[in-house]
């Protein structure tokens, strides 16, 4: 299933880039220019590309603030929220140190059993239902896998992206404060 990316009209620069990174960093994801398209046009994207959902990135004075997850409701003719991810700040790969390009990456990994309670365990439920990484500690095949680690506290909650081939980051670095799960709403 692949997993659309996009973002609130007139993105700014920073947005798009976050829009880009997530687009390398998850497999089989689609990135998506906006444009006009209504929420309507959104859910016939998802009928077209046979997608799990459609991730909006919605921006506040210039900054990604917001990620919200719609999936399709009945028949793919609407999008239903089922998430949104309240970010206190986002560093993008060109902002950090040491960071290196992920290049066809196959594969997204995520040890549940390093993630600690409270938010940062909330964070690792929607990241799972909306990145759909493999749950598991061992690596069959290195090359082409990314690392997905959550870290944090009640304060806010760290998602991160390594290399497994390298150990060095090679995604954006996402701080969250806030997760909502929305139940059947719109």
């Amino acid at each position: 299933m692949n997993l659309i990316i996009t973002t609130s009209r007139e993105p700014s620069r920073r947005t798009r880039s976050l829009v880009n990174e997530l687009k390398i960093v998850i497999p089989n994801a689609i990135k998506f220019n906006r444009g006009k398209a209504t929420y309507r046009d959104l859910a016939l994207l998802t009928k077209r590309y046979n997608s799990q959902g459609v991730l909006i990135i919605l921006e506040m004075k210039g900054n990604p603030s917001t990620l919200m997850y719609l999936v399709p409701a009945e028949g793919y003719n609407a999008l239903m929220k089922r998430y949104l991810i309240t970010l206190k700040s986002v560093k993008l790969l060109r902002e950090t140190r040491g960071a290196q390009m992920p290049y066809s990456v196959k594969e997204l990994l995520l040890d549940a059993s390093k993630v600690p309670h409270g938010l940062p365990q909330e964070v690792g439920e929607a990241i799972t239902e909306i990145f759909k990484p493999a749950l598991t500690s061992s690596v069959d095949d290195p090359a082409g896998s990314l690392e997905l680690v959550i870290t944090g506290c009640e304060d806010g909650a760290k998602v991160s992206f390594y290399c497994v081939l390298t150990g060095r980051p090679c995604g954006p670095l996402l701080t969250i404060s806030k997760v909502v799960k929305v139940e059947g709403g719109v």
